[in-house]
């Protein structure tokens, strides 16, 4: 939990509008998360949560509605968060957003 007033990210670009749940998730601009999804959101546990500070090399911030324990699933792209809507919100197709990600990250092909 950080305290209102309080900066998150490289150059202090957040700052807490109130006390304010943050979580750190382990993906960055080094695995092909860049930059420009700061102020965009991925989902937790059903709800919309924002980037908040910059996207670091290897790791992201999220506010969180409420605590949740380490290990809890972050979806970045799927079924509640579309790589069309991705895509859109970044500036990009579809095809950018699934080719910079890169050999860093674990990658499962669901074939139906």
């Amino acid at each position: 939990k950080v305290p209102q007033g309080q900066t998150v990210g490289y150059g202090a670009t957040y700052e807490t509008k109130e006390d304010e749940w943050i979580a750190t998730i382990p993906i960055g601009y080094a695995d092909g998360w860049l930059r420009r999804h700061q102020g965009r959101c991925c989902v937790v546990d059903g709800q919309e949560c924002e980037f908040v500070g910059r996207i670091c090399m290897d790791q992201a911030m999220i506010r969180l509605p409420r605590f949740y324990p380490i290990g809890t699933k972050v979806e970045l792209i799927g079924p509640s968060m579309p790589v069309t809507r991705v895509a859109e919100e970044t500036g990009t197709i579809p095809y950018e957003i699934f080719t910079t990600l890169n050999e860093r990250i674990a990658k499962v092909y669901i074939e139906s």
